[in-house]
């Protein structure tokens, strides 16, 4: 039986996650997709990128994280100059974390960028949609990375959808 997850103040809840770091859990970069063709969209992706850290700490027991769930907040994605800052800084904290969890069904150029940046490190990859897994493994390939890193994984269909806060 599915049990409701995004009820109540999940969000609040999320902020919390990390005044009770468990040292046992695995750290995940959570790489789903921010760049959108409308302000609504934006604000769907940023707050997807919310939810899929939320399940991820939840349900797969991540200490997970997501950058552009907060950077956007501060930093204009429309300035290059404060995009490329972001994009540094999640790139940095790209290699503290011991996974990379492709979430959502759409890969865009910084999706890209990180999981290309994973596969220089030598990071599981894991995907949610086997249409995205397809297009991670010719990324990899297309970039000469090792293919075999990306893995798919269908037992947690949440991490596949495009607003998991909305529909599951």
């Amino acid at each position: 039986m599915k049990q409701e997850l995004f009820i109540g103040n999940w969000e609040e809840e999320l902020d919390l996650q990390f005044f009770s770091e468990n040292p046992m859990l695995k750290s995940a970069y959570i790489c789903s997709p921010l760049h959108s063709s409308s302000p609504r969209e934006f604000q769907y992706n940023l707050h997807a990128a919310r939810a899929y850290m939320f399940y991820a700490n939840r349900r797969m027991e991540c200490q997970a994280k997501a950058p552009h769930a907060y950077l956007p907040l501060l930093m204009c994605d429309k300035n290059p100059e404060e995009r490329n800052l972001a994009i540094q800084f999640g790139l940095e904290l790209l290699k503290r974390c011991q996974i990379v969890l492709v979430c959502g069904n759409r890969l865009t150029s910084g999706m890209k960028t990180e999981i290309v940046e994973a596969a220089i490190q030598h990071k599981k990859i894991i995907v949610f949609d086997e249409k995205l897994f397809c297009e991670v493994k010719q990324t990899l390939r297309e970039a000469k990375k090792n293919s075999r890193l990306a893995v798919l994984n269908t037992t947690h269909s949440a991490m596949a959808l495009q607003a998991p806060q909305l529909v599951y």
